[in-house]
């Protein structure tokens, strides 16, 4: 015969078994974020990127005017030389070719852009990297 209490207490003990502690959940939470703070961090990468900080001026020529080529760059080249600058480190290919794909307007990495062209790009770009995974992981 088997006694409530006791029985109730080893459902108790399996029931305490099957959960992870707590602390497992509070971790997850540290790496997961907020949406509130992923928006922060992006509204951030988008005013850094078009200057659009009160007494914060990003000198974007500055930043690109090492890229080979420039001011008509190929969008790779463009791509790669700002991600050095900004991430200290290149982006996995597949990345690396949308972000170029971005950069030269829908056509393959290897397209030359015009000094307008890569004038206008460079704002969109900054804030691109700047929010990418790849600047969080830094």
């Amino acid at each position: 015969m088997l006694r409530p209490y006791r029985a109730s207490a080893n459902r108790r003990r399996e029931s305490s078994r099957r959960k992870p502690p707590i602390h497992v959940f509070i971790r997850q939470s540290a790496f997961l974020g907020n949406t509130n703070g992923l928006l922060t961090g992006w509204n951030l990468g988008l005013a850094l990127g078009g200057n659009h900080l009160t007494d914060v001026k990003t000198d974007l020529g500055a930043l690109a005017a090492g890229t080979p080529g420039w001011p008509r760059p190929t969008a790779g080249a463009l791509t790669d030389h700002l991600t050095a600058r900004l991430l200290s480190r290149s982006l996995a290919p597949a990345d690396r070719t949308k972000v170029a794909t971005y950069a030269a307007g829908g056509k393959p990495p290897q397209t030359l852009l015009t000094a307008v062209q890569a004038q206008a790009k460079l704002p969109a770009l900054v804030a691109l990297i700047l929010d990418s995974p790849y600047f969080q992981w830094r």
